[in-house]
């Protein structure tokens, strides 16, 4: 058996839209370590450099909560994966994102959210409750409106990270 190992890209584009330049540098790292495709694989997630780990998990995030919502996300499959997702944002500095998945976990918790399958939930126990938002769907407006600045975020991480995840 083959260990996995990450494949730079061959370089980086000259891409002027920053969500092109995110779509384009997390669509190489999913092509690697999702086989079957559009299934996360956590051991091949886990060889990634840190910087195309982070890149991936944003992207799996913006592709779910930028399209459909906070409520989906934690809500739906991804929800539990939300811990590494939270570490990516945080990396990044996209507070107010953070911010947010730290408000919908506990509202999520008394839902049907899909972390709730896992042996340990202790580290979906960590967020309280804070009263800012009454009901889960309501985060999903402010999510949205920080969909464009999660791209600019990533793509000036790319960019800090390029010797990582660019060929010379």
């Amino acid at each position: 058996m083959i260990k996995f190992q990450f494949q730079k890209l061959p370089r980086m584009p000259n891409e002027k839209k920053k969500h092109r330049l995110f779509e384009y540098v997390a669509t190489h790292i999913r092509e690697q370590v999702e086989i079957p495709a559009y299934v996360v694989n956590l051991d091949r997630v886990a060889r990634l450099p840190t910087s195309a780990k982070t890149v991936y998990w944003l992207w799996r995030f913006q592709c779910e909560a930028g399209i459909c919502g906070m409520d989906k996300f934690v809500l739906d499959h991804l929800g539990i994966y939300s811990p590494q997702i939270h570490a990516a944002l945080k990396a990044v500095g996209a507070t107010e994102l953070v911010q947010l998945l730290e408000e919908a976990i506990p509202l999520a918790r008394n839902g049907p959210a899909e972390f709730k399958r896992l042996p340990d939930q202790s580290w979906f126990k960590q967020f309280p409750l804070t009263g800012r938002f009454a009901e889960l769907h309501l985060i999903n407006k402010p999510t949205f409106a920080l969909e464009n600045e999660l791209s600019n975020i990533v793509a000036g991480f790319i960019d800090l990270n390029k010797a990582e995840l660019f060929e010379k």
